[in-house]
């Protein structure tokens, strides 16, 4: 697959491209503030929002933290951000007082936009200007500052910030770290996903994962890459109104995360909708089973599915084409256009076909590290002396096969230790997640009250079928050698818990795990 030739220095020069190409084309829907608008009327509105931003905190560089729900306006935020040479923070409406204090001292933001109902306090009490985005939309549609804009802005594009975007991962027990993201590194990444999605301006996006999460953040510049539509939905918290929607915009692209996707599969929702036109749906963020993707081939024989693999730090890494799916079911595909990975060992030796280790990743799309963080940078991106390029060493433990497919094998901090050796949570979910009857498996450790480590097995099974923990506790016998056997089989018949960005929340199962040896 080749590289499509960018054009663009920016990332808001995807939206100028769009709207010089297709001006009255949709290119918004959203359905929360019930609109469409046009590229045109899109860049129009953001060249305002530029304005406003210059004419009341200057144009010198600086952070907006955007803390509010997916929107029209939030995207017009963002690009109006982006013009004035701002960088842009998105976060999620519920991050946590303790998160937020954290990243206002961190990135020092000039302005915070929030949402109605949001609370100010602490960024009055950081020094912040604050402002609800919703009013600040409504003020500038009765005053005009594009011409104003317009004229004033002589700045040489090379004199604006380069920063596009500072991206907040989420911690699980520490505090989370601010992935710096140049307008470079994310113009290449958008590049090359879209040349292997194939987005267009024939495309229909719908985007329910929250902006604040990478994954949902993408999909705006992915449409504009393709000068597609894109369907904006506050969240997929109603699960039944996505065939809905999908039939109704004659959605041709659809990206979800898999505990959305079993979610849809045990409601049987996608088998009620008329879903023929649904060209390609894609997943990442966290493990897609084979038996989903099996499924939902299955369900959707028309649409393509693509499993994927990425991070923050670099977006994306693989993605595997419906052409390479047989046989290597279990895939994340191969590295994308213009990407370079390895496996190493412990020492950073660069290891031979098959065997398992650290992935590293080289390409134009690593990112600058993290803000204010030099002794996390010195671990996780190293300087190549010998070519100049930057690897990023994901913490991600993998396998590459002799046709150079990726296997991911698990997290390595996330590996457990039991009966005196490592295990891989994700080695055991596999096994368990092809049993007949099983709609959901969760690995996770715990410490007793010795401090000893203990493996938890948590299944949800499918909707009326009856399994204890004495089957699976049997099955994982059959399956798994002694040394992987895990100490408890807990049975969950609600769904599991997530956290925002819709991934399994396995800290919280970890805590449940750890009040159950309690008792």
């Amino acid at each position: 697959m080749r590289l499509m030739k960018n054009t663009c220095n920016r990332v808001e020069d995807l939206l100028i491209n769009a709207a010089s190409r297709f001006r009255d084309k949709t290119a918004i829907i959203s359905l929360s503030e019930n609109c469409e608008i046009s590229f045109h009327t899109w860049l129009s509105d953001a060249y305002a929002f530029a304005g406003w931003l210059n004419s009341n905190f200057g144009d010198s560089p600086g952070c907006v933290i955007l803390q509010t729900s997916n929107s029209y306006s939030f995207i017009c935020a963002i690009f109006g951000g982006f013009i004035a040479g701002k960088t842009i923070v998105p976060i999620s409406p519920k991050t946590d007082s303790r998160t937020l204090s954290f990243i206002l001292s961190d990135c020092r933001p000039v302005l915070g936009l929030i949402d109605e109902n949001g609370g100010k306090d602490l960024y009055i009490e950081n020094g912040c200007d604050v402002f609800e985005l919703h009013r600040v939309m409504d003020d500038l549609k009765s005053l005009n500052h594009t011409k104003k804009y317009l004229s004033q802005n002589a700045k040489s594009i090379s004199d604006f910030n380069d920063i596009a975007l500072i991206i907040y991962t989420s911690g699980s027990t520490d505090l989370p770290k601010g992935v710096v993201c140049p307008h470079r590194q994310v113009l290449f990444a958008t590049n090359a996903i879209n040349s292997i999605l194939c987005n267009s301006q024939e495309d229909v996006i719908l985007c329910g994962l929250p902006f604040s999460f990478d994954y949902g953040l993408y999909q705006i510049f992915l449409m504009l890459h393709g000068c597609a539509t894109l369907v904006v939905a506050e969240d997929f918290s109603v699960p039944m109104a996505i065939p809905y929607w999908i039939d109704k915009f004659k959605v041709t692209g659809f990206p979800g995360v898999p505990s959305l996707f079993q979610m849809l599969i045990e409601s049987r929702l996608l088998e009620r909708g008329r879903l023929d036109q649904l060209r390609y749906s894609t997943s990442t963020g966290d493990v897609f089973p084979v038996e989903t993707i099996l499924t939902l081939r299955s369900i959707l024989p028309s649409t393509t599915i693509f499993p994927m693999y990425g991070l923050t730090e670099c977006k994306r890494v693989s993605i595997l084409p419906p052409c390479d799916f047989e046989g290597h079911e279990a895939s994340v595909g191969k590295p994308l256009p213009g990407t370079k990975v390895f496996v190493v060992d412990e020492d950073g030796k660069i290891l031979p076909a098959n065997e398992v280790g650290e992935l590293v990743v080289q390409g134009p799309h690593v990112m600058q590290g993290y803000l204010n963080n030099p002794k996390v940078n010195s671990v996780r991106f190293s300087l190549n002396s010998c070519t100049n390029e930057t690897w990023l060493h994901t913490g991600d433990i993998f396998r590459i096969d002799n046709e150079g497919f990726l296997f991911f094998e698990g997290r390595k901090q996330g590996f457990l230790k039991l009966r005196d050796q490592r295990i891989s949570p994700v080695a055991i979910e596999k096994s368990l997640s092809g049993l007949a009857d099983i709609q959901q498996v969760a690995v996770v450790g715990a410490k007793d009250s010795l401090g000893r480590d203990s493996v938890f097995v948590f299944v949800r099974p499918e909707k009326g079928k009856n399994v204890t923990s004495q089957m699976i506790s049997s099955k994982t016998r059959d399956l798994l050698p002694v040394s992987l056997a895990p100490n408890q089989v807990n049975i969950l018949k609600k769904t599991f818990p997530v956290t925002q960005n819709g991934k399994i929340d396995r800290n919280n199962l970890s805590e449940l795990a750890c009040r159950m040896l309690k008792q």
